[in-house]
């Protein structure tokens, strides 16, 4: 993430407009979900696809270090690789990693440079040893690391290389992939001339990662890393100018953030409670899925670094609420229809849009924040079985959203998302949309399982419940039974219906 004032993602404007149709006074919605995966289905998804993003900066605080590992993130991070049934994915990298330098002989785990205030984004930082001990805090995640090449002043190359060589000895044998800088098309006019290119680019990654290969022995890349796909700095452009020319590179990385700019509350509706806007925003991805599966099919492209707003500041009463929960499962799950093979949240301290604060941090103390069951609620949809695959339903509605989840070719599971924004504090009954559903012709048992909170504004954690199951900083990252909510209903001749009320999603589970 470059700035949390100027940028904006790819599809997004400065202004709130989006469709948007809330048919208020619509309460039954008919829907057809075929018992065989229609044409369109995804293909597999990648068991990992539900990964995480850690900001450098930041990074220390999530993870702790040997002596002191966090293991408040840890039992968070376990609650989602025990439902995908393999180790989760974070990426280790950012703006303020880009702009680091590491001393060997810094006993403090990170230094800021003055002037830095807590919830931004510092550039000057130093990393010590200490700092890289917290890939030894979460055993078995696979990890993504992020090596600077922002800096440009004499040694900068040695620095990157030695600081990787002392992350790969933390990581071992659990590092998937090495990045070399950060959000690339952003160095023009900024920490590289005007006229500096994607070839002026790649010559400078080719001369690091050389550097590297020679300290480490052979590495696999991640590259580019770029906010967008806008060409020249896109994915096709910098592959035929050579990106992969060696073969090393397993990844691609975009970023992708849904707004650049002060959201106010009135717009929690039509900006993330919105599943239109969300496919308007995530659409565009297509085209590199579809250039790299035609050129280079042996490269997968990942959202790297991605998230709700650059601008995370004091506006937890937007980024922080379960409507914004809501928000992430539909964006995750989306996603998986389009063809990315993964998606890393991003999780900055002191950043609203966090899923969890991992340590006290300026007056605020550590806790479990509403996106977080986003994360548990679409491993759980995903599943173990490594055959998923992903339908999105339409409904004609920017509301609701809906999605077919197919072992194989079977359909398995149903995802229901009712987006109305449901505020309790100015409305007293809370409205709800009965989906009448069509599926073949199955006879049996429907589990309902719900994601649900006491309306869209809630901010505190212990009030979510996804399938009768909160986390909570007392409960140290670990699941708890709290309100049920689950139950059952019957299908017969392939019809049943099921009441979602406004601000809750629901997963359906045949048999």
């Amino acid at each position: 993430m470059w700035s949390a004032l100027v940028l904006l993602p790819i599809g997004a404007t400065l202004t709130h407009q989006s469709p948007l149709s809330l048919d208020l006074q619509r309460d039954s919605l008919a829907l057809t979900v075929p018992t065989t995966a229609p044409s369109g289905t995804s293909n597999v998804v990648d068991k990992s696809y539900p990964g995480l993003a850690f900001s450098q900066h930041s990074f220390q605080e999530y993870a702790g270090n040997k002596s002191s590992p966090n293991t408040f993130s840890a039992n968070l991070i376990k609650a989602i690789s025990d439902r995908t049934g393999t180790a989760l994915h974070i990426r280790v990298g950012g703006t303020s990693g880009d702009f680091s330098t590491f001393d060997p002989n810094q006993k403090e785990s990170i230094v800021f440079p003055p002037g830095y205030k807590p919830g931004g984004i510092p550039k000057g930082m130093k990393l010590g040893p200490t700092w890289y001990e917290g890939f030894t805090s979460f055993p078995g995640v696979r990890y993504t690391y992020m090596t600077h090449l922002a800096n440009t002043s004499d040694g900068q190359k040695a620095n990157s290389v030695a600081g990787t060589k002392e992350a790969l000895k933390n990581i071992g044998s659990n590092l998937e992939a090495i990045e070399i800088g950060n959000e690339i098309n952003f160095y023009p006019n900024v920490n590289r001339n005007g006229s500096y290119s994607v070839v002026n680019y790649l010559n400078e990654w080719h001369d690091y990662q050389e550097a590297i290969d020679a300290a480490v022995g052979a590495q696999k890349y991640q590259a580019p890393v770029y906010f967008g796909n806008n060409c020249p700095w896109c994915i096709a452009n910098t592959f035929q100018r050579g990106q992969n020319s060696k073969n090393n590179v397993v990844s691609a990385a975009l970023h992708h953030y849904m707004d650049g700019s002060n959201v106010p509350v009135t717009a929690l509706q039509s900006n993330y409670m919105n599943h239109t806007r969300i496919a308007n925003q995530l659409d565009p991805f297509k085209t590199p899925v579809a250039w790299l599966a035609q050129n280079a099919p042996s490269v997968n492209l990942d959202l790297a670094e991605d998230n709700s707003n650059t601008y995370s500041t004091n506006n937890y009463d937007v980024l922080g609420v379960f409507g914004s929960t809501l928000w992430l499962a539909d964006y995750l799950l989306y996603g998986t229809t389009l063809g990315i093979r993964r998606m890393n949240i991003q999780q900055s301290t002191g950043f609203s849009y966090a899923s969890w604060r991992g340590v006290d941090y300026n007056g605020l103390p550590a806790a479990v924040l509403p996106p977080y069951y986003a994360h548990p609620f679409v491993a759980d949809v995903l599943g173990k079985t490594g055959s998923t695959r992903v339908a999105n339903i339409a409904t004609g509605r920017d509301t609701f959203s809906a999605y077919g989840i197919y072992d194989g070719s079977t359909l398995k599971r149903i995802v229901l998302i009712n987006f109305r924004e449901y505020n309790s504090a100015t409305t007293s009954t809370r409205p709800s949309t009965t989906a009448s559903l069509s599926s073949g012709s199955y006879n049996g048992k429907i589990t309902i399982e719900r994601l649900t909170a006491p309306d869209a504004h809630v901010q505190d954690a212990s009030k979510i419940s996804w399938k009768g199951l909160s986390w909570t900083k007392a409960s140290n990252g670990q699941s708890y039974s709290s309100a049920s909510t689950t139950g059952s209903t019957t299908s017969r001749s392939g019809k049943f219906s099921v009441e979602v009320k406004d601000s809750e999603a629901v997963l359906l589970t045949l048999g």
